[in-house]
């Protein structure tokens, strides 16, 4: 589900590519967001399995990581646009490597264990 979820939220993303209205971007946002809190959900629960209690707190540094990554994105698109890249260009590199993501997690060992949330 992990995999899945961030598939979906990528292919999701990239709905934004045909808003036409105001009422068309809030639903795909919706979606997004859905899809972005089972991941959230999904990856903490794991990691709360698979690790071992007394090192959870050791371990608590994934979080801090994955939270730094939303102003390095925020930066670079930001950079994208002042050079001139329009939003779609930026919106497609999010959806595509989103996508590309939970590909790669589902062809991964990750995407191959089967009982970890059982």
């Amino acid at each position: 589900m992990l995999s899945a979820s961030t598939i979906g939220a990528g292919l999701s993303t990239l709905l934004l590519l045909i808003s036409t209205n105001y009422i068309y971007i809030g639903l795909v946002l919706g979606l997004v967001s859905f899809f972005t809190n089972i991941n959230v959900i999904i990856y903490f629960t794991l990691r709360q399995r698979t690790v071992p209690q007394e090192l959870l707190g050791r371990v608590a540094v994934t979080r801090m990581v994955s939270f730094a990554s939303i102003p390095a994105g925020s930066w670079f698109g930001g950079l994208l646009l002042n050079h001139g890249y329009s939003m779609w260009v930026v919106i497609l590199l999010v959806g595509i490597i989103r996508t590309l993501t939970g590909l790669g997690a589902r062809w991964s060992l990750l995407g191959k264990e089967k009982q970890l949330l059982l």
